[in-house]
């Protein structure tokens, strides 16, 4: 053990000359600055911290050169990083070490930094830290006998350099540097098998974010619910019905279920869907994972932001199964993010459980959200996708597109449909009461999102020609979207025809709309829009209602099959308004199409669906310890 009292001694101890490029970090006051700069023959680069600038200026003068906190320096340009944390911050600067290390050091280079010696951890008195911060750099950073053990595996191991510093009242801690270096090139390991869209590095970064908080506080929330099924979604839950119907059905079927999903919440949160399958929010690393792309100079966009999350997601949900009493026997992923923090998270794991994933969208064909982060699911979804026990999808053609694409077939198209008892079930004032319509005005239903891709402009733009027509938008959608697609409509004269309704529990839309004249689904063309057979199809099915809708392909084969109302080509307003006189002259003969067909009608109900979830639970390699019935 080196016993120092300077960071000059320090540096020298570490064989490291004065012809080096240093950077300072954020040092407290002017001492640590000083002191490298003293040692460095040269200029060193010093990111003040805030209102500290001209102090260090008008104390050191031409020695340094003071940067932006916000800076992107030369990959690897630095020799020596110094970093002096506000103290109690430790296990914070290091956890940012692991973002900032491989972008500031040369190979070879050194990262030192000035906190709490982890061997006074367990020591009494005034040696000790907070307890908090203390069980929080102990269970980050594997702190063992008073060594840290986790680092980045870009770094080498901590030299446990302590530095005499006296004891500060104000903190009642001793303190010491510790310093870490790093690899040269040619002696870094092989990436991990997961990587990052845009830098190999990336992924490495994600150790301490969750931090060990999160994932206790997880572990403690699933482990009190013993789960045989642990159900994995990339949202907050609740507004997902296909995640919520898929829970409840599998609980229905005998399984303890627990949803697991991302919330906004600071902190693990639970809660409880309407049918009473417990949800255990994961709070959203968004804000941190922001923080340090900034603070590395990193890319921005939504894939790199998305992909971070779904890796810090997946270090969690790994986490948890770790510290689990009674392991889950089934893991059951829902749409394109999930299948990388599950299958992140299997990778992990010495005896993962059995797997079924549900793939709600085909993002390879997905056109119509941020290129970035359809690549990076797209990415995903092909590595993956022959992990699972199980795939299930929602249409035929998507079962067909991912065959093809990726040479996996599906166990199970479920639809994304709802129950036949649902019909009834919302006892409310119907949508044309709270309109105050009368009966000979004709009204229109389009319910779920309302966003580029959906159509609804080419509604609006036919309005003006069926004086009588009502457009009712039941929907959580916000924002300059809407705000424009309604200026359209005030500026055709017709926003008094446009009606804006909050989104309804899916169990009760059905009973809601039932007094409409027509559901409309005007979706444009793209690659997933001619594979999907969307919800609301089946929610104006089980509403009685005929549907207006363009002919993608999924809808185009059912309305083949049975057909409930008038079709016209995507985008085509003409053919739209053609369809709608249709509708206006003899809608009654879909009501009548509807009817006559009961047999299509339980095809496509939820009650269905649940057969088929049922097999596939039933083929699980591991059902056995909690078989469906």
């Amino acid at each position: 053990m080196l016993k120092l009292n300077s960071l000059p001694d320090l540096l020298k101890g570490l064989g490291i000359s004065g012809s080096v490029r240093a950077l300072d970090l954020g040092s407290e006051d002017g001492a640590s600055i000083e002191h490298l700069a003293s040692f460095s023959d040269g200029v060193i680069d010093v990111v003040p911290r805030e209102g500290a600038a001209e102090a260090i200026r008008t104390q050191l003068g031409g020695r340094v050169r003071l940067l932006e906190g916000d800076f992107e320096a030369d990959e690897r340009a630095y020799d020596v990083v110094v970093v002096s944390p506000v103290l109690g911050q430790l296990a914070q600067n290091l956890r940012d070490m692991e973002w900032r290390a491989p972008r500031l050091l040369k190979p070879g280079g050194v990262w030192i930094t000035f906190g709490i010696d982890p061997k006074a951890l367990t020591k009494p008195d005034f040696s000790r830290p907070d307890p908090e911060v203390a069980e929080q750099f102990c269970s980050d950073f594997d702190v063992v006998r008073g060594r840290i053990t986790a680092i980045p595996a870009c770094l080498r191991g901590c030299f446990e350099l302590v530095a005499h510093a006296p004891r500060k009242p104000i903190y009642r801690s001793y303190l010491s540097w510790m310093a870490f270096r790093m690899l040269p090139e040619a002696a870094e390991p092989p990436p991990r098998e997961i990587r990052v869209f845009t830098d190999h590095r990336a992924h490495s970064l994600m150790p301490g974010l969750p931090n060990a908080d999160t994932i206790q506080a997880g572990a403690a929330k699933i482990n009190d619910l013993r789960p045989s099924v642990l159900m994995v979604v990339d949202n907050d839950v609740l507004r997902d019905a296909r995640v919520v119907k898929t829970a409840e059905t599998v609980a229905d079927l005998g399984q303890r279920v627990v949803l697991v999903g991302i919330g906004e919440a600071g902190d693990v949160v639970g809660e409880e869907t309407r049918g009473g399958v417990p949800v255990v929010l994961f709070p959203s690393p968004r804000v941190e994972i922001e923080r340090r792309l900034r603070m590395v100079g990193g890319p921005l966009d939504q894939g790199v932001r998305r992909e971070l999350r779904m890796a810090a997601f997946s270090r969690w949900l790994a986490g948890v199964l770790e510290r689990l009493s009674s392991p889950p026997s089934v893991i059951h992923s829902h749409d394109f993010q999930s299948i990388y923090v599950v299958g992140g998270a299997r990778e992990l794991l010495d005896r993962p459980p059995a797997w079924v994933h549900d793939v709600h969208e085909f993002i390879a064909e997905y056109e119509i959200i941020d290129p970035d982060a359809q690549a990076v699911g797209s990415k995903w979804e092909r590595y993956f996708i022959a992990a699972p026990d199980a795939v299930t999808c929602v249409s035929e053609e998507q079962a067909a597109s991912l065959k093809a694409e990726y040479g996996r077939p599906v166990d199970a198209v479920i639809y994304n449909t709802q129950k036949l008892a649902n019909r009834r079930k919302y006892k409310g004032r119907t949508l044309r009461q709270r309109l105050g319509l009368a009966e000979d005005r004709t009204l229109l239903v389009h319910s779920g999102s309302v966003r580029e891709g959906r159509g609804i402009e080419h509604v609006i733009r036919v309005l003006p020609q069926f004086p009588r027509m009502h457009l009712a938008l039941i929907t959580a959608s916000r924002g300059p979207f809407v705000n424009a697609l309604l200026n359209d409509a005030k500026t055709l004269g017709v926003r008094d025809r446009v009606h804006m309704s909050a989104l309804l529990p899916y169990d009760e839309v059905a009973g809601f709309i039932a007094d409409a004249d027509a559901g409309i689904i005007p979706m444009d063309s793209y690659g997933n829009a001619e594979l999907s057979l969307p919800n609301k199809i089946f929610d104006y099915i089980l509403a009685g209602l005929p549907v207006v809708s363009s002919s993608t392909g999924a809808i185009r084969r059912l309305f083949a099959e049975w057909p409930i109302g008038p079709l016209y080509e995507p985008g085509d307003t003409a053919g739209l308004a053609r369809a709608l006189v249709e509708l206006e002259a003899d809608g009654s003969r879909y009501v009548r199409a509807l009817a006559a067909r009961p047999d299509l009608l339980v095809k496509h109900a939820w009650e269905a669906q649940a057969v088929k979830l049922q097999r596939i639970y039933d083929g699980l390699p591991l059902a056995a310890q909690g078989r469906v019935r």
